[in-house]
């Protein structure tokens, strides 16, 4: 896992490392600028022309090492300088010096730059003004080199972060638009949040070896999780399992017209280990759901027994009427196993102002607007990973915040952020076949927060092994269900 922590912690972060490795600061940034370069190298190769926009801060000395490094493998290289301090930093300037001493000298003003990106050449511009500390927005020169970034055709990558955009907070104000984001060492906030994240375009972290032992100094209350942390996760079976040992699912859901989201939900949930499953719905949906989930069994949803079950999945398609708010409310309420609560029931639970009554088995997955509505109004992300995190720990329960980096925070406020995952997973029905998942894993015996990391993660995967051969638009719920097998018996080969 890799840590997300603050601006202030992340500064300590590097000093702790110049002070114990020990490193000068100078060669910590050779060392996190030279990891870029190979990474632009390698991505786009040298018969680029690279137009290299740095501050005369720490950043932009990351900027004028890559320019070296590009200069001196032969790249068409212009380095246009855009002062954001009153004085360069020592380690902005012997970057420069250095670029210069080896015979770099094609610097161009602002306006040279205008003319430059307007000419309709193809450039590659490295931006690399200002960094993650930025404290108030840009103005001035800074901000107008921004705007001509942003309205330029050219490809953008920014390094560490967008310049004008705030790591930690909401940024509100103009900030570069990149393609490409080069986060160093571990992710910022902003990169993992909703619009900021979409402004960093592709977000690559990239080691620059800062030491790990400052986890027990600074212990990470965020995470970002990846596919070595999944794989810890996973239990294996051994060859004599039977289905007993798996749990006994129930999923609850599917009222007249909407029997498909319960029966994604269940048929994820089978895909995903469970030992038995059966689904409770009207009696109207009968024939339809077992016809579709053969493996499942059937009840009526009136007077079921709680007591059978390992764990249950409330809400596809249950409804939110009168009915439907009873049934959530007496299973918070005599349910005493892990219950995922998604979709209609949290429309249940909101509508009925019992939010209060979420308790320590409890797994809810909203999406922003359901998240809202549990929770009140709430003006950025931000706010809501806020919430989220003072509610997980205040009710005792785990939420899923559902976004491009979902979130599962835990009941002691740790927040993980998932890695994996695209803009296939943007339509109905992925949301059902995640709570399948979560659910099916708490019935094996699963922790909650475990049980939530592996879902969301295998959920995303699935997603991208199937982007590989597919369009984004034609990836469907019932596809990521198929590729759910496959899916984690290649995690776990890897």
């Amino acid at each position: 896992m890799l840590p997300v922590y603050p601006t202030p912690t992340t500064r300590l972060w590097d000093a702790y490392t110049i002070d114990n490795e020990p490193i000068t600061s100078y060669g910590l940034m050779e060392r996190a600028a030279c990891a870029c370069f190979r990474t632009i190298s390698g991505r786009f190769g040298h018969e680029h022309g690279f137009v290299i926009c740095c501050g005369n801060g720490n950043n932009g000395g990351d900027g004028l090492v890559i320019a070296r490094h590009l200069h001196q493998e032969g790249c068409r290289v212009i380095v246009c300088n855009v002062p954001c301090r009153a004085t360069p930093t020592p380690e902005n300037a012997y970057a420069l010096n250095l670029l210069v001493s080896a015979g770099f000298s094609h610097f161009v003003t602002i306006d040279e730059l205008t003319d430059l990106l307007a000419s309709g050449m193809a450039w590659l511009v490295v931006d690399a003004i200002l960094g993650s500390g930025l404290q108030r927005p840009p103005e001035g020169e800074i901000l107008r080199v921004i705007q001509v970034l942003n309205a330029s055709r050219a490809k953008v990558i920014a390094i560490d972060m967008p310049s004008g955009m705030f790591a930690d907070v909401q940024t509100t104000h103009e900030h570069i638009r990149a393609d490409f984001t080069l986060s160093l060492q571990a992710p910022k906030l902003a990169q993992l949040v909703d619009p900021e994240g979409a402004s960093c375009g592709q977000t690559e972290m990239i080691p620059i070896g800062l030491m790990e032992d400052f986890y027990k100094v600074h212990v990470p209350e965020d995470w970002y999780i990846g596919l070595t942390d999944i794989r810890a996760l996973h239990r294996p079976r051994n060859g004599f399992s039977s289905k007993h040992q798996f749990g006994h699912l129930l999923c609850i859901g599917g009222s007249r017209g909407m029997a498909g989201a319960i029966i994604l939900a269940s048929r994820a949930a089978i895909r995903m280990g469970a030992g038995r499953c059966t689904i409770a719905g009207e009696q109207d949906s009968r024939f339809i759901v077992q016809t579709a989930v053969p493996e499942a069994m059937f009840v009526e949803v009136e007077g079921i027994e709680f007591s059978k079950y390992q764990s249950i999945a409330l809400g596809p398609g249950l409804g939110i009427s009168p009915f439907a708010s009873g049934l959530v409310h007496r299973c918070i309420q005599d349910f005493r196993g892990p219950l995922v609560l998604d979709a209609d029931a949290l429309n249940c639970v909101a509508r009925e102002k019992t939010t209060e009554l979420l308790g320590k088995n409890c797994i809810i997955t909203p999406h922003k607007a359901e998240f809202d509505r549990l929770f009140g109004a709430h003006s950025s992300d931000f706010e809501r990973l806020d919430t989220a995190k003072r509610r997980a720990v205040e009710l005792g329960c785990t939420i899923v915040f559902k976004s491009h980096h979902t979130a599962v925070v835990s009941a002691r406020g740790t927040r993980y952020f998932n890695s994996s995952g695209n803009a296939g997973l943007a339509k109905g029905g992925t949301g059902d076949v995640l709570c399948g998942m979560i659910a099916s894993l708490c019935s094996q015996g699963y922790e909650s927060s475990e049980a939530c990391r592996l879902a969301v993660f295998l959920h995303g995967h699935c997603a991208d092994l199937l982007a590989e051969n597919m369009a984004l638009e034609g990836i469907g719920p019932l596809d990521l269900i198929d590729q759910l097998p496959v899916a984690f018996k290649g995690i776990l080969a890897e």
